[in-house]
């Protein structure tokens, strides 16, 4: 999705014990609109696969370069990477995935809500859709942020620039996404072994 990123979300990333590693395009001039290469290679650092499998240090940077290269966004005007350009790429790479949503009119919100949760719970990362015009971005900028963690307070958002689990109705608002297509709101992309 298209994104300028606000300044908490340039800040360096941080590796928080207990958590998923979260991949961050932290990068000036070079990882604009990377986020959702940024979420794939997340997804990869977990189940050690693409530039992870040999189990090295691979920088934040040289792992969305990695991704880039076959699985560049997708939407038109480089305007970003779509849900499902990050479920083909998680496919392609050898992991089942499915891109979760809330349909028409956002009937099916509280069962893709639940399946993020189901997912993070069981520790997975899980790339979701948000509306950085909600955390003080661009008005209807998107932004694939990773849900890291389900607590009953709330879910923990990797590179989203918050330090504090996100209670559930603000989770729902961040996720809505109202000015995006069909498919992007209230999404996420699930995948596993």
């Amino acid at each position: 999705m298209s994104e300028q990123l606000p300044e908490a979300l340039s800040a360096p990333p941080r590796i928080v014990p207990g958590r998923p590693r979260v991949v961050c395009n932290t990068r000036p001039g070079v990882d604009w609109n990377t986020c959702g290469q940024a979420a794939i290679a997340t997804v990869l650092a977990h189940t050690r696969l693409g530039p992870f499998a040999a189990g090295g240090f691979v920088s934040d940077g040289d792992a969305i370069d990695w991704v880039k290269r076959d699985f560049p966004g997708d939407l038109p005007l480089g305007l970003g990477t779509s849900a499902y350009r990050l479920a083909h790429a998680l496919r392609s790479l050898g992991l089942a995935a499915e891109h979760v949503h809330s349909g028409w009119f956002g009937r099916r919100t509280t069962r893709a809500l639940e399946r993020v949760v189901e997912h993070a719970r069981a520790g997975d990362p899980v790339p979701v859709c948000i509306d950085l015009g909600r955390l003080g971005g661009p008005a209807g900028g998107g932004h694939w942020g990773i849900v890291t963690r389900a607590e009953s307070d709330g879910l923990w958002i990797g590179n989203a620039g918050l330090d504090a689990p996100v209670p559930p109705e603000r989770f729902l608002e961040l996720w809505s996404c109202p000015l995006f297509p069909y498919g992007h709101n209230h999404a996420g992309v699930l995948a596993w072994v």
